[in-house]
């Protein structure tokens, strides 16, 4: 067994694909961790407040956060200078964006063919569809 050392605060969120383990912090950062080697590959900084959620697409990582957002990264390899470009920033406070009655931010996320799913504390999932250009697609509730 291993400890992966790098964030300032707690973790409160982790995803895995392709041998890199994602890792979302109230120290507002995300980072992403080589597991063959166990050393950090990459910081991805832009929240302003814990990162309470991550979700993983092929090569697009989605972070939720506290401070109202939801950011989506390129985390391709293709390209290293473009690792960790901050692609899109949903902001949940836009109505557009189905963000009334979201006051304390992003509590989990879940992506699915094309679909981007965001809890809420106010007990509602806002949905995105993701193949047309992050619109966002309805407000599921009870």
């Amino acid at each position: 067994l291993f400890v992966l050392e790098g964030h300032k605060a707690s973790v409160l969120c982790m995803t895995n694909q392709r041998g890199i383990l994602w890792s979302g912090s109230t120290d507002t950062t995300i980072k992403g961790w080589e597991l063959h080697n166990r050393q950090s590959w990459v910081t991805l900084e832009g929240h302003s407040g814990p990162v309470t959620s991550l979700a993983v697409d092929d090569m697009v990582l989605y972070s939720g956060s506290l401070d109202r957002s939801i950011r989506v990264w390129d985390i391709s390899e293709a390209n290293k200078a473009s690792v960790g470009v901050c692609l899109h920033v949903i902001y949940l406070d836009d109505v557009a964006h189905g963000g009334r009655d979201c006051p304390l931010g992003v509590q989990t996320l879940a992506f699915d063919e094309g679909a981007l799913y965001a809890g809420c504390e106010d007990g509602m999932i806002r949905v995105w569809d993701m193949k047309r250009d992050y619109t966002f697609k309805a407000t599921l509730t009870g």
